[in-house]
């Protein structure tokens, strides 16, 4: 779910944006009450084409795909992308590396990424996968930070910005950059879809 702090963000640019890839059918998350609203996509401005992508949905507007299976023809096609919440549990392990590299060669130059991901020690039991600071400084792109929540629900919220073509980072530095756990995630933490935004289980 994306929380109301992205997505009054996300309200305030999308204008400027004519296409838009949406990772995961995103529901907005009200932090007051701690309610599930209406998905972001059915109250996006009209001026803007969204896709949205999510394996498990059931909604015949969604492009049911793999996150990690590469698209040739959305090479540099999207302005915005965005992720609140479906990264980090995308599997099997093959599949974070090249759900991300996706991520970033579906980018255009002067277009923007935003991430909401889990940094290491927090959200026990909700995935394998904890993202330090490090992790958001890919090349050819500049990165804003900022850290929303507290304690074990910190997440970091990072606005990558492409400035530049510039090869996605190498297998070893990716992996030097995530921390992966043994732990499985909490079905009583996640949503009603299921736990794994991939073909197979974890590895």
């Amino acid at each position: 779910m994306i929380s109301t702090y992205i997505f009054n963000k996300l309200r305030e640019q999308v204008t400027k944006h004519s296409h838009v890839l949406e990772l995961g059918e995103q529901i907005l998350f009200e932090e007051k009450d701690r309610t599930a609203g209406p998905r972001i996509r059915d109250i996006r401005p009209e001026t803007a084409t969204w896709t949205t992508i999510d394996l498990g949905s059931k909604s015949p507007d969604v492009v049911q795909a793999d996150i990690g299976g590469y698209s040739e023809e959305w090479l540099l096609r999207f302005n915005l992308i965005i992720d609140g919440g479906t990264m980090e549990h995308v599997e099997p392990k093959t599949s974070q590396y090249q759900g991300f590299r996706n991520v970033s060669e579906y980018c255009a130059v002067g277009g923007e990424i935003w991430l909401l991901l889990p940094s290491p020690g927090t959200w026990p039991g909700h995935c394998r996968y904890r993202y330090p600071l490090a992790f958001f400084l890919w090349r050819g792109f500049v990165t804003d930070f900022q850290i929303i929540g507290e304690g074990e629900e910190r997440l970091t919220f990072a606005r990558l910005k492409r400035l530049q073509l510039s090869p996605f980072m190498s297998p070893t530095t990716f992996w030097s950059r995530v921390e992966v756990t043994d732990e499985r995630p909490n079905k009583a933490t996640n949503d009603p879809k299921g736990i794994w935004y991939g073909n197979d289980k974890a590895e």
